[in-house]
């Protein structure tokens, strides 16, 4: 199990490149920074060894779609946690609903918290 840390000095400058390095068990940690990209999952989690993509705190680490994305986070793939970004600036965001919207699903078992997301 390792920690790849993404944000301005740290091994990691995007959080798609830590997603890309991550296997189950592993926890991608995003520091507080905004980061314009939409991050896609490519490897699952298993049911005892997750796949997590956290904030170092909570809403710190901003992902912002810049209005040209569909979404901020895809999850492709099963046992993926995501917690406590915030996403704005995606284009899928409907005008009420839960945070998960900014957030594409097509995996199982995938957990959220303490996201936020605000529209365009």
């Amino acid at each position: 199990m390792a920690t790849f840390e993404v944000g301005p000095g740290k091994p990691y400058s995007t959080m798609q490149s830590a997603v890309n390095a991550a296997v189950a068990g592993d926890t991608v940690l995003v520091y507080d920074a905004q980061y314009n990209e939409t991050v896609t999952t490519i490897a699952s989690g298993t049911a005892t060894n997750r796949i997590t993509i956290k904030s170092n705190t909570k809403h710190g680490a901003i992902v912002d779609g810049q209005t040209v994305r569909t979404s901020g986070i895809r999850i492709l793939h099963d046992y993926i946690t995501v917690q406590g970004f915030h996403v704005r600036n995606v284009t899928n965001i409907p005008s009420s609903g839960a945070a998960a919207v900014v957030i594409g699903i097509s995996g199982d078992s995938a957990n959220f918290s303490e996201l936020t997301w605000c529209k365009l």
